[in-house]
Order: C-alpha cells, then structure tokens, then sequence
C-alpha cells in the first residue's frame, strides 16, 4: 500500500465508525424510549405496594397481582425483576387475553417444526427465552384448562414440553401473574384450577385503583405532561390547580392508564403554556360544570350509582359476593339495585 491508499483506508474506517456509533445511539434512544416509565406515586396506599413488591423480590416465590385494568400491575412486576436477584435476565411479557389459545401456547411453551400449520420451523418459547429471568403473565384469568394444565406443570416441576414436542426440557424463569378477575370466583365456579390458583397466589400484591390514591395524580399529571413536551418538543406545559382538583374527583375507570391518554389528548388541542377547565375534552368540561352546581343529596346519589353499579358488575352480578365485599346487609344491595338500575 501507498501513503496515499492507508490513508484513505483510514478514513473510510473512521467514517464507518462514527455511523455505526451514530446508529447505536439511535437504538439507545429508541430502547430508552420504548422502555416503560418508572413507578411515579406519593400516596401511602402505593408506598405500601411498593415496599411489599420490593420485600418478595428478594425471593422466587411466584407472585399475584390483583388490580383494575390500566392501575399499573405490569410497572410493579417489572419493579419486582428489576429489584430481584434476576434483573440481568430477561422480562417477558404476554397479555393472556390479546391471544387465541392456539397461539398462547406455541408462544410461551414453544412449538417443534411440523406441529401445527404454519410452523415451519423449530421455535423455542418465553418460558426458555427467559431462562434466568422473569415471565410475566396479564390476565392470567382468561386462560384455557388446557393451558392451565400445562403451566401448572412447568411451574411443579420446572420444565416443559414443546407443542409437538416429545423432550423434556428445563426452565427456570420466575413467574409473576395479574387479572383484574376475581379468581376465587373463577375457582368457586370451576373456569380457573384450584391448585394452579394456590400455585400461583403465594404472595399477593394488590394495587389500589387511582380514585383511591387521588393524591398520585397531581405527580402522575406532571410526569406525563413532561414526558409529552419532550416527545414532540414542546415548551414545558403544566395543568392549573383547578383542572388538578377536578381530576382527583373523577371515577377513573380506566386508571392511570385513561390519566395519561387524557393528558395527551388535552395537550394536543391545547394552545396555552397553562391547561384550564376551558381546555379539557368536551364532555369533561361539561362534567366539570354540572358538578359545581351538585348539592349534597345529588353528589350522594350520584356516587351511589356508580358505586353500586361497579360493585355489581365487578361481582357479575353475585349478590351474596356483592353483600361480602360491601359489608352492606343484602336487602339494601336490592333496593339500590331496584333504584340505580330501573332509572
């Protein structure tokens, strides 16, 4: 080589180093980006979660999260692996109840070439994915008695089959479950095993929806907003005192998951550095000023409507189940049925 020909193989090289730092920067910020938000609260009730979530990662016992849809399960059991001797292995996670069970199995247990249709290859599954790690199961509740059987086993005995699949072969990744199902329930009318139940409830978390932790929101409102400036880089923006006050009143039946996309939503349409009344979504702003004018006898009625409908339909129904959790004698449970549901 000449002077002239090392030189520019030196540059090419540094050229070719610098995009490839370039590129790997880009996939730190995408991961960064992607990666779910830390567990943001300042409400006892969370405080208490957390020290209990905090407390069973020091140990392998499988673990139970109960809790409403959107309040957060998913960001405690990754608090629990990321707290855990296991936090340099993997975190899997599979909502139960986006797949059909033909899928669900294939994909947490893996499936062998020629299995089923469409398999065309061998294909190792999350259980093996996350050997040394952590599988993460939502809505455990809405799975099979055939999957059950089968995850019952990988957990009593710590190894698996592949669909279509003849050899055994050992795991050890930790489980953490959540529904926003009653499982007893389940198990009391025979669409959820028992002993798979006591397998996997034996340390219990449960995380209390938002209306009860309204002391989050304000934490939760600035984090979110903050979060939506930087994305799309905006000026920072923040919600006043009153809009703050008027969503730590609201029913949340969606939980944090519905506060953040309210967030979003209300920053989108809103022109000012500061969100008022004025600027939230329609119907809330309708709602917010009907509620000023509310006297005591209809802010009661109102709440004991939405109260007993929820109770009732978190218990599909049950009256006796409605009676046990509300501590209400089962004759009231029937008039208030009888008012807040013929009217």
């Amino acid at each position: 080589f000449t002077g002239v020909d090392k030189i520019r193989i030196d540059i090419t090289n540094c050229l070719k180093t610098r995009r490839l730092i370039r590129e790997n920067h880009q996939l730190q910020d995408q991961v960064r980006d992607s990666a779910p938000g830390e567990m943001i609260y300042a409400s006892s009730a969370m405080q208490r979660i957390i020290s209990m979530a905090t407390r069973s990662a020091c140990f392998d016992s499988p673990v139970l999260i109960q809790g409403e849809s959107g309040a957060g399960k998913e960001l405690v059991a990754r608090h629990i692996h990321n707290s855990s001797p296991r936090h340099q292995g993997t975190f899997l996670a599979v909502n139960c109840g986006a797949l059909p069970e033909s899928l669900l199995e294939p994909t947490l247990f893996g499936h062998e070439k020629g299995a089923f249709t469409g398999a065309n290859r061998t294909a190792p599954g999350y259980f093996e994915a996350a050997d040394g790690g952590t599988i993460f199961l939502d809505e455990i509740g809405e799975t099979s008695s055939s999957f059950q059987t089968r995850l019952l086993r990988v957990l009593q005995e710590g190894e698996l089959m592949r669909v279509g699949g003849s050899r055994v072969i050992k795991v050890n990744a930790r489980l953490i479950s959540a529904t926003n199902r009653d499982l007893k329930s389940l198990v009391s009318k025979g669409l959820f095993r028992k002993d798979l139940f006591y397998r996997i409830n034996v340390i219990n978390l449960q995380v209390p929806p938002l209306r009860e932790r309204p002391e989050d929101i304000p934490v939760l409102i600035e984090q979110f907003a903050q979060r939506f400036c930087e994305r799309n880089s905006l000026s920072p923006r923040k919600f006043s005192k009153e809009v703050i006050a008027y969503m730590q009143n609201l029913t949340w039946e969606g939980n944090v998951r519905e506060l953040q996309n309210l967030v979003e939503r209300t920053m989108v349409f809103c022109p000012n550095q500061t969100v008022t009344l004025d600027d939230l979504p329609k119907e809330l702003h309708q709602s917010a000023r009907t509620c000023a004018a509310w006297n005591y006898k209809e802010a009661r009625d109102s709440f004991e409507r939405n109260y007993i409908g929820q109770l009732l339909n978190h218990c599909d129904h049950d009256l006796k189940e409605a009676v046990r959790l509300s501590s209400l004698d089962l004759a009231t449970i029937y008039r208030k049925r009888s008012r807040y549901t013929s009217s």
